[in-house]
């Protein structure tokens, strides 16, 4: 389950303000899918239909909004993927990106 949970950590989610549901999906968004068991399917899914965050900036296209508050120095995970740290506290519903998420590599 903790790859499940870090896979979510952040996810390009963000509710509209005053919006109750989130949008339905018209059309598949991927071409592949990974193969997990259905415990885990079952977890993740649940996970998913029960976050609803708010977002409290406006958050760019191809940006970030955070789902869970992240310390400075933080490991930053976006598909199970560490993209780097977080060089400032974000918020749960703050925009992450450049200014606040920096690479590890260099």
């Amino acid at each position: 389950m903790k790859n499940v949970a870090g896979a979510l950590l952040l996810l390009f989610v963000a509710v509209a303000a005053g919006a109750d549901d989130l949008p339905q999906l018209t059309q598949p968004v991927n071409d592949f899918a990974h193969v997990i068991d259905a415990q885990s399917a079952a977890a993740m899914d649940n996970m998913i239909r029960e976050l609803k965050v708010r977002a409290k900036n406006d958050i760019p296209i191809g940006h970030k909004l955070a789902i869970r508050a992240l310390s400075k120095d933080a490991t930053v995970i976006k598909y199970g993927t560490d993209i780097g740290r977080a060089v400032a506290a974000i918020q749960v519903g703050e925009h992450a990106h450049v200014h606040n998420i920096k690479t590890k590599r260099w």
